[in-house]
């Protein structure tokens, strides 16, 4: 464990200094306990109670980097404090668990064709028109098994698998809407996270420069902040599923 991060010293400073832009008083810790568990979906949690600020933290995390256990102790912090969770923070922290070798390598598979979009269809144009001479051998994609409805699209590293939530699966959603979240999530396998003063870079200039290469860059951004919000997604999914 050379280099290791001292968890304690890092929760209780992390703690001073959001507690300074809380925009509300915030308590004291007196101490820190932390235990480390061998959770399978990577979770951790933290618990502040008379003085003591309890912990529970995923093993794979006494082998973090410096910046990815600032940004996990943050995060749970944040949410202590009622502070606003930076996306940077749970990019980091996401990243960092998909990149972990205790995580089992799925078999179960997940079909990329829905009740109205084809995935794979998506990918191969997407794929063709922006990837042509990247090397992309080995990803593919698929409709998540939940409906997530603020992480449209996931990329686990790991398995080189593109996850779409099923949310999107519906004819109100446009196609180029769609496409963007893909043309993102291969994005993300070809530019890994930067490490640059002490700091996981999850979106690059380079990222961000091939991102507004999409033609639609524009419209389907402008789609996702003003209507998707709008939408009742996820009762009406629930509901069509049943049926």
């Amino acid at each position: 464990m050379n280099g290791a991060v001292d968890w304690n010293t890092l929760l209780y400073e992390t703690w001073i200094s959001l507690s300074k832009f809380s925009g509300r008083s915030a308590p004291q810790i007196k101490k820190v306990e932390l235990k480390f568990y061998p959770y399978r979906n990577g979770g951790s949690s933290l618990l502040w109670k008379k003085g003591t600020l309890f912990g529970k933290i995923h093993e794979s995390f006494l082998a973090a980097d410096q910046a990815t256990a600032e940004s996990l102790a943050k995060l749970l912090i944040s949410r202590i404090l009622g502070r606003a969770e930076n996306s940077d923070w749970k990019e980091s922290v996401q990243n960092y668990l998909n990149g972990q070798s205790y995580k089992p390598r799925r078999t179960k598979i997940y079909s990329p064709r829905g009740k109205h979009y084809d995935l794979e269809r998506i990918f191969s144009r997407i794929r063709s028109l922006y990837f042509e001479q990247d090397d992309l051998e080995g990803m593919r994609i698929e409709w998540s098994p939940r409906m997530g409805k603020r992480r449209l699209g996931t990329y686990d590293r790991e398995t080189k698998t593109v996850r779409i939530s099923p949310v999107l699966d519906r004819p109100e959603v446009p196609e180029f809407v769609i496409d963007h979240i893909v043309h993102h999530e291969i994005l993300h396998h070809l530019y890994p996270v930067l490490r640059w003063k002490s700091r996981n870079i999850i979106h690059g200039p380079e990222f961000k420069k091939k991102e507004r290469e999409f033609e639609y860059f524009r419209e389907a951004n402008r789609w996702l902040k003003t209507v998707y919000p709008k939408m009742a997604v996820l009762p009406f999914f629930l509901k069509s599923r049943r049926n």
